[in-house]
């Protein structure tokens, strides 16, 4: 392609196009790689460095360092700096909060025949590790899941346990 003088104009135009297809196109490889994220530009609030966020957030700098490279925390990685942003970090302390209250609310039983490992080891008194290794060996269903706990019959944990004694 021959560019002359009255071609400039029209050239430069399709050379911005390009570029910015480019920029596009790296930008979106960096963002689905985790590198960084983009940020609008009103959006910005104030930006923290790693001593100030692992102030604010009240955790050690190693712990803050873990979480993320976990990717647990909101950030913003620009080269090798790490930045964080004072509404961000409000917002994921809010939400961890208040994950952590609905974790420690009391759970309701619905059928007296449901019942813990904890609750389990108490009534056979055999070691932890023995009455997960017969839930995992025997496939036991788990009846119900709320929050962290998981429920299992207890009439079917009995009757496993009473056959592992039968084959001994």
């Amino acid at each position: 392609m021959k560019v002359t003088y009255d071609s400039i104009p029209g050239v430069i135009t399709k050379i911005l196009e390009k570029v910015k297809q480019m920029e596009s196109i790296l930008e979106a490889e960096l963002t689905n790689k985790g590198h960084y994220k983009t940020r609008a530009p009103g959006d910005q609030g104030e930006a923290l460095t790693i001593d100030q966020a692992s102030k604010i957030l009240r955790i050690s700098k190693a712990t803050l360092y873990y979480k993320v490279r976990h990717k647990k925390v909101p950030f913003l990685k620009k080269g090798r700096r790490l930045y964080f942003f004072r509404n961000d970090l409000s917002m994921w302390e809010k939400s961890r909060n208040e994950s952590s209250a609905k974790l420690s609310e009391p759970v309701s039983v619905k059928d007296p025949d449901w019942i813990t490992v904890r609750e389990a080891v108490k009534l056979l008194k055999l070691p932890t590790s023995r009455v997960y290794y017969t839930i995992r060996s025997k496939d036991m269903p788990v009846i119900a899941r709320e929050g962290n706990r998981l429920y299992f019959s207890k009439r079917q944990l009995i009757e496993a346990f009473a056959e592992e004694t039968k084959d001994c």
